[in-house]
């Protein structure tokens, strides 16, 4: 088992995307309401949930240019993504990435999108 800085230090790969708007919103939360009912001979209490927000946004590797003009490819074995924040938005790489795509999301409620560049490491080496 290597450690990420050593996969860092010896990967194939990597890509520096810039410009990358994040539109996806991590605060997720339950919002949970307590309703009482009453009908002709029956009353109830019912206990409603309803998920809000969390929106995360779906980025796919194949759809990114790096700073070189080159499409990235397709698939990347073990890639590991790093924001760059170029605007006051926090953003945040929500669980593992996919080989072939990440999830990103803004970490605090605010009005306008986040605006980061990638830098996006193949730390895997072919058959791993």
């Amino acid at each position: 088992m290597t450690t990420l800085a050593f996969a860092l230090m010896t990967a194939r790969r990597a890509w520096y995307v810039p410009d990358v708007t994040v539109t996806g919103d991590y605060s997720a939360m339950t919002v949970e309401m307590l309703v009482s009912e009453a009908d002709d001979s029956e009353g109830r209490v019912v206990l409603y949930r309803y998920p809000v927000g969390g929106m995360v946004q779906e980025v796919i590797f194949h759809s990114l240019v790096d700073h070189r003009g080159n499409t990235l490819p397709a698939t990347i074995n073990q890639p590991v993504v790093i924001p760059i924040p170029r605007n006051d938005v926090p953003v945040a790489v929500v669980g593992q990435p996919s080989a072939a795509s990440c999830r990103l999301a803004r970490t605090s409620y605010v009005a306008h999108n986040g605006l980061v560049d990638l830098w996006i490491v193949e730390a895997g080496r072919e058959g791993e």
